[in-house]
């Protein structure tokens, strides 16, 4: 059998993925009675069937800790979790909900001294903005992108900068089933996004 790439868990470098991989299966054999020495390129033994194929179709999104996690949610939009610029001088928390008219978009919030204000804009040109009189640890601003998206950020023990900013993306999938996780026997054709 042959076992194609793996898609790395480790480090999730984008918001959302879809991975579809096809694969040729069959079954070899050796009849002198020794094991397979499973060495990278070396053929050994005889084939014993005929070639199988089968595929496999996942939708994934980065989580909170910046891996690749199953996109578990189906015909409901989903948000990456927001990532937080390298540069960020305060640290605290983003909470993401995503609301009924979402849609394929990218976001980033932006965080703006002296007024303790938050924009959140998305790729579509939309914006909205939020600030507070003060600003200490736990504090929270909540923002609403229309019936898009409501984030809401909590103040940690270092208090943000102008400059510091997260991004995040939601995802809606255009098939009518959603986004279905497939491990299935026969090819699969590369298309767009369903």
């Amino acid at each position: 059998a042959f076992d194609g790439p793996l898609q790395s868990i480790v480090t999730a470098n984008g918001a959302f993925t879809i991975t579809r991989n096809n694969f040729n299966e069959f079954v070899r054999i050796r009849l002198d009675g020794n094991r397979f020495s499973v060495k990278p390129g070396k053929l050994e033994g005889s084939r014993i069937a005929n070639f199988r194929s089968w595929h496999y179709v996942d939708y994934l999104r980065r989580d909170a800790t910046g891996r690749w996690t199953a996109d578990t949610s189906g015909k409901i939009p989903a948000a990456s979790a927001a990532r937080g610029n390298a540069g960020n001088i305060g640290n605290g928390g983003v909470v993401i909900k995503v609301l009924t008219k979402a849609v394929n978009e990218g976001f980033t919030l932006s965080y703006a001294l002296p007024a303790r204000e938050w924009t959140l804009t998305g790729t579509s040109g939309d914006t909205e903005k939020v600030a507070v009189a003060a600003a200490p640890a736990g504090t929270q601003w909540a923002i609403k992108l229309g019936d898009k998206v409501k984030v809401t950020l909590t103040q940690g023990a270092t208090a943000f900068e102008t400059g510091d900013k997260f991004t995040f993306s939601m995802f809606v999938a255009k098939s009518a089933a959603g986004k279905v996780h497939v491990v299935s026997l026969g090819s699969t054709a590369v298309k767009d996004e369903e």
